[in-house]
């Protein structure tokens, strides 16, 4: 890569970093005072295929239309509500994951007199069967084909779970229901120092008064 250019490209990765990280500890330490979205009943969601939707519609007046498009938004946003909620329930659920998955290591490592490696390594093996298992059962349950998780891809989502919660155990499971821009994926692939920068930036609020 040409000198020139990967001069360019360093600060704008960074700039774009830095303002990622800046979103982050916006969502999770934001003034309580801000609303939280409210629930969805998914009972009301309406099914949206092609074929119930016109090509060209027009329309008599521009009330007409416009309640319309208002429909159409309003769906548009319980959607987005609703991916919003299915992130932060998978967020959750790793973070719980995790948690017990350090329990019962700590146990073998304790009780078996086994290695972190060791151990670790009986937890994927039992953990990858039952889970197939399961996947199975609800595959039939469902008439649906869940695909199969591998010994390695559990272990990866397990580091990546592990990751999550050095998160959210610091800063408290409760902040979780502020994350509307991270997903679980995303907040995965910070660095161990940018973790610690955010947690160091909610210790440093809590430091501060309250402002009135």
């Amino acid at each position: 890569m040409p000198q020139e250019l990967n001069m360019v490209i360093q600060p704008c990765n960074r700039s774009h970093k830095k303002k990622g990280m800046d979103e982050l500890k916006h969502e999770l330490f934001k003034p309580f005072s801000e609303p939280e979205s409210s629930s969805i009943n998914h009972n009301n969601v309406t099914e949206v295929s092609e074929t119930a939707c016109p090509g060209k519609v027009t329309y008599d007046s521009i009330d007409e239309a416009s309640q319309h498009l208002a429909q159409l938004c309003d769906k548009a946003i319980d959607a987005e509500e609703r991916a919003n909620r299915a992130n932060q329930e998978e967020i959750l659920c790793w973070c719980l994951y995790w948690k017990d998955f350090r329990v019962q290591l700590d146990e073998i490592i304790s009780k078996d007199k086994f290695g972190e490696k060791k151990a670790r390594s009986l937890l994927y093996d039992s953990i990858t069967k039952q889970l197939n298992l399961l996947r199975k059962q609800r595959s039939q349950e469902l008439g649906l084909q869940l695909r199969y998780i591998s010994r390695d891809s559990l272990r990866k989502k397990t580091q990546r779970a592990e990751k999550i919660y050095r998160l959210f155990g610091k800063v408290g499971m409760d902040k979780i229901k502020y994350i509307k821009s991270y997903s679980a994926n995303s907040i995965s692939e910070l660095t161990n120092e940018q973790i610690q920068e955010v947690i160091d930036y909610g210790i440093t609020l809590e430091k501060l008064p309250l402002k009135r």
